[in-house]
């Protein structure tokens, strides 16, 4: 069932979004369960902005936004208290609002193909404390000093790092 916030979207992409139980493996659809959105993709879509209605998606735990121009995330990512899949893979982003490091239910953050340098210094409370964060796909190479130090400490909690050269 499409609510407001899907109607929205769909405008904004200019494209019908369909529901499907496999949100992993398909560029455009929702997930719905017990009439909320639990799973969103719009990965290849041309977005150059993050968009705004995914705000009042309040039981997203699935978010995939790979594969298009955003630039950044917003400061209200944090917002989504249920999200434990976030996919920016092939971005541009080249920072990370703080209030990424503020999501205690994310499991894996996927950020291969960002001109990202450095994590903010709230990401390293994964290290310390929220024992469900698993999965991190990072650049390899031009990261700073601390972002390396976040990424060992994740390594050394058994959290799966994946680096690319890009």
């Amino acid at each position: 069932m499409k609510n407001q916030y899907l109607i929205e979207l769909e405008k904004l992409i200019g494209k019908e979004l369909n529901e499907t139980d496999k949100i992993e493996v398909i560029n455009l659809g929702f997930k719905s369960q017990n009439n909320k959105i639990i799973g969103l993709s719009l990965r290849n879509q041309n977005l150059s902005i993050f968009p705004n209605q995914i705000r009042n998606m309040k039981d997203l735990e699935y978010l995939d936004l790979s594969k298009n121009q955003i630039r950044e995330i917003p400061d209200w990512i944090d917002e989504l208290k249920k999200l434990k899949i976030f996919i920016l893979t092939e971005n541009q982003i080249s920072e990370l609002t703080s209030s990424i490091g503020k999501m205690e239910s994310l499991e894996v953050l996927h950020l291969l193909k960002n001109p990202i340098e450095k994590l903010p210094m709230t990401f390293r409370r994964y290290a310390d404390i929220y024992s469900k964060f698993r999965e991190l796909a990072i650049k390899k190479y031009g990261l700073d000093l601390n972002t390396i130090e976040t990424i060992n400490l994740l390594r050394n909690r058994g959290v799966r790092i994946i680096e690319s050269r890009d």
